[in-house]
């Protein structure tokens, strides 16, 4: 269903949750990408620096998938679930945005580190102006930001544990 990227105020990836035709892979990649980031906040080495912190930030972040993934299915049905989903949603990319920043403060950076860091903070400037109405790229700013963030995230823990 390519028509929500093409248009000329296309939706969100939450789009992709209310349509029998893709329902079902939409709820397999949020459910999913929330139930492996929580499991892996538990099996975090005890040597890592910043453990606990890690912890819940992963955690944090698991969860708000997940949140958001119950979310979509009512958000279409009044405001009162549209508020709801559309701030689960802020504070999924906020989460994730401060994650980044912290993560970029606690770890020494490296090139990739900072070209994920970028492309996250490129996303986060496109969500935000999309949230204003200066621009209508939301699709495209929400799969920037979560890619980066979860690349990010994947070097960041990839280095960590072989220290």
């Amino acid at each position: 269903m390519p028509r929500f990227l093409f248009t000329s105020n296309e939706g969100g990836v939450s789009n992709y949750g209310v349509y029998t035709l893709t329902i079902a892979p939409y709820t397999l990649a949020f459910g999913l990408c929330g139930i492996c980031m929580i499991q892996t906040a538990q099996i975090l080495p005890t040597t890592m620096r910043h453990r606990r912190t890690l912890q819940w930030l992963i955690a944090g972040i698991g969860w708000l998938y997940l949140l958001a993934l119950e979310s979509t299915y009512p958000y279409q049905v009044n405001g009162i679930f549209d508020a709801l989903h559309v701030g689960i949603g802020v504070a999924l990319f906020l989460a994730q945005s401060m994650g980044a920043v912290w993560i970029m403060r606690a770890y020494k950076g490296n090139g990739l580190r900072d070209i994920l860091f970028g492309m996250q903070m490129l996303g986060l400037c496109l969500l935000i102006l999309t949230f204003f109405g200066f621009l209508h790229v939301l699709l495209v700013a929400e799969v920037l930001t979560g890619a980066s963030f979860g690349a990010l995230l994947i070097q960041t823990l990839s280095v960590l544990d072989r220290r």
